[in-house]
């Protein structure tokens, strides 16, 4: 009976101890995504959970801690692409990080010109929402889509590139850059860059900079 009193006073000890460490408020959290941001992978309205006893991992969905002038102040959920001493940069809407294209093993949208006849097959096929359209003239319209949808109608849908510089990108960098073609740029220390999956619908850190490592709160669970 005593050796059994000791054995769970060893497991109790340590499970205190691992706890001592860790934030308990953030060991599992269950939460609703509010935002289109991290679409196709994160759909609004959808339940996700996330924690704090994984070690983030570069490309996981982390949960961070954000701060910004006319936000709520919160947790954001966003993906982890750059770590401090990582080469950040952006050609034609796709990232590279240290020179290496990461964009083709992941799950992203971006926004496509197509024609009237193609998204009206999307429609129908339930693929795009019609709120999700944009008219750009009688013979073209924007359309936010995954890679792979687009990928299956190369000869219809084409990559829509923002090639305007963006003032508040501008403002946190001193360059002249846009969503979609950005950096280089090296992430400093103690700092990491995220990024949403909706890459041309997400406030990530092309446009607010760089989140620092302390404001990480956990990972998304798969």
């Amino acid at each position: 009976m005593k050796k059994i009193v000791i054995v769970i006073a060893i497991i109790v000890g340590v499970i205190m101890l691992a706890f001592s460490f860790t934030d308990l408020k953030y060991v599992f959290q269950v939460f609703t995504i509010s935002s289109a941001g991290n679409e196709p992978t994160l759909k609004v309205g959808s339940f996700a959970i996330g924690t704090n006893l994984k070690t983030p991992k570069k490309f996981d969905l982390i949960l961070y801690e954000q701060k910004l002038e006319g936000f709520p102040e919160g947790i954001w959920v966003q993906r982890l692409c750059g770590i401090e001493k990582d080469t950040i940069e952006i050609r034609k809407g796709i990232l590279y990080v240290n020179g290496i294209n990461v964009d083709k093993d992941l799950t992203l949208n971006h926004d496509y010109l197509t024609d009237n006849s193609t998204v009206q097959k999307l429609i129908e096929m339930n693929i795009v929402d019609r709120g999700e359209i944009t008219i750009v003239n009688k013979d073209s319209v924007l359309v936010v889509l995954p890679d792979k949808v687009a990928f299956t109608y190369p000869e219809n849908i084409k990559r829509f590139f923002v090639k305007k510089r963006d003032e508040e990108i501008e403002t946190i960098y001193g360059e002249a850059w846009s969503q979609d073609d950005f950096g280089p740029l090296v992430v400093p220390e103690k700092s990491i860059f995220v990024l949403g999956d909706n890459r041309n619908h997400s406030y990530d850190s092309r446009f607010f900079g760089f989140v620092k490592v302390e404001k990480i709160k956990g990972v998304l669970l798969k």
